[in-house]
C-alpha cells in the first residue's frame, strides 16, 4: 500500500510524525508521497520525512485563497517553484502539486485570477518537466478540466 497524498510538514503531527510513520508501516502502508503546499513549508516537508527512503516529494502552490493572497509575484514564485523541481532542496520529486482551483471560498475577483494564473502556469511547467500533476479541485471541476483541456494535458 502506498499513502499517495499526505502532509508530514503539517505542524500539528510535527512531534509524533516518525511516529506517525513507524505506525502506518507496521499497518502495511510501504511509501508515503508527501505534497507540498506552499514555498514556506517546502523545506519544512523535507526535513519532516527525516531522509526517509519511503517518502517521496511533490511540490506546488496550493489554490486555497489564503495561500494564493501571499503571492505578490506569480512569474518569481513559479521560477521558485522550477528550482526546486530540478532538486534544489535535496530531493529529486515524482510530481508537481499540489495545485488546482479551489472556488467555494469567498474572495475577491482577483483572487480567482490568481488562482487560474497560477494553475495555469503550474500545469505549463509539469509539461515542460514531465512530471504528474497532483490536483486540488473545489467547486471548479468544469473549470479545472477546461484548463487542462485547453493545455493538452494527456
Amino acid at each position: 500500500m502506498l499513502d499517495a497524498h499526505c502532509h508530514l510538514d503539517d505542524p500539528r503531527i510535527a512531534a509524533r510524525v516518525n511516529n506517525d510513520i513507524a505506525r502506518a508501516q507496521e499497518s502495511g502502508i510501504r511509501g508515503f508521497v508527501c505534497a507540498g503546499v506552499n514555498a514556506r513549508r517546502w523545506s519544512e516537508q523535507v526535513a519532516a520525512s527525516c531522509g526517509l527512503d519511503c517518502v517521496a516529494h511533490c511540490f506546488g502552490f496550493h489554490p486555497l485563497l489564503h495561500e494564493v493572497e501571499r503571492l505578490s509575484d506569480v512569474d518569481a514564485a513559479v521560477a521558485r517553484l522550477e528550482e526546486v523541481l530540478r532538486g534544489t532542496l535535496g530531493v529529486e520529486p515524482v510530481g508537481l502539486g499540489e495545485t488546482g482551483l479551489h472556488r467555494l471560498r469567498k474572495g475577491s475577483g482577483e483572487d480567482w485570477s490568481i488562482q487560474k494564473t497560477l494553475f495555469a502556469a503550474q500545469i505549463q511547467l509539469a509539461q515542460q518537466m514531465e512530471l504528474p500533476l497532483i490536483l486540488h479541485v473545489v467547486g471548479a471541476h468544469g473549470e479545472a478540466l477546461r484548463m487542462l483541456r485547453d493545455a493538452r494535458w494527456s
